[in-house]
């Protein structure tokens, strides 16, 4: 953790380095200690895998974003921290559905709404989290039934995300066509009990 937050300048939860060797987990940090965190072991429900996309033409900078995240924090009106508030509760409620294996349109619900949560904060905190590029992708690519929720990753950016999708229903090729048109791709690291792992095509 500590060589982590010196390579990116004081910024950044860790939250990657911690997954890294303890495997999936809820994070919680501490406002009092801000470098203090309670991770408590997590599970995705067997009904449900991630499929990861990346691609785009641009990257993004972790620092910059978190940086630009936590002046707006400091800055921001009591409407904008409530936003933020939101977003909390939202987390809250779509860790919540996932560990009681809730109802899939409800979860389904929660996804949406967390993408225009986030899409909000980064238009009123100037840190563009969710880039106009990705923001359109992930809304058509929510509209297909089987798909629950798509998601930026970490602090943001415009280069990858996550698509949450139905295990038995969802379908690489079905995603690969809506994406080629943003030229965006399917990752071929996919998510099994024993960690990420390449899948390599013949």
């Amino acid at each position: 953790m500590d060589a982590h937050q010196r390579a990116q300048g004081g910024v950044g939860s860790g939250y990657d380095i911690i997954t890294g060797v303890f495997g999936s987990c809820v994070y919680q940090r501490d406002p009092s200690a801000p470098l203090c965190c309670r991770c408590s072991p997590f599970h995705l429900p067997e009904s449900l895998v991630v499929v990861f996309g990346y691609g785009g033409s641009k990257s993004s900078s972790t620092p910059l974003l978190v940086r630009r995240i936590k002046e707006w924090r400091q800055q921001s009106s009591a409407e904008e921290r409530e936003l933020w508030s939101e977003y909390s509760r939202n987390n809250e409620a779509i860790i919540a559905m996932m560990l009681g294996e809730g109802d899939r349109a409800a979860l389904k619900q929660l996804y949406v709404a967390k993408l225009e949560i986030v899409r909000r904060i980064g238009v009123v905190s100037g840190s563009n989290i969710v880039s106009d590029e990705v923001y359109e992708l992930m809304k058509r690519t929510n509209e297909v039934d089987w798909v629950v929720g798509c998601m930026i990753a970490g602090a943001g950016g415009a280069d990858s995300f996550y698509c949450l999708c139905d295990a038995e229903r969802w379908s690489a090729d079905a995603i690969e066509t809506i994406w080629k048109d943003w030229d965006y791709h399917v990752s071929p690291v996919q998510v099994w009990e024993q960690g990420l792992t390449l899948v390599c095509q013949e």
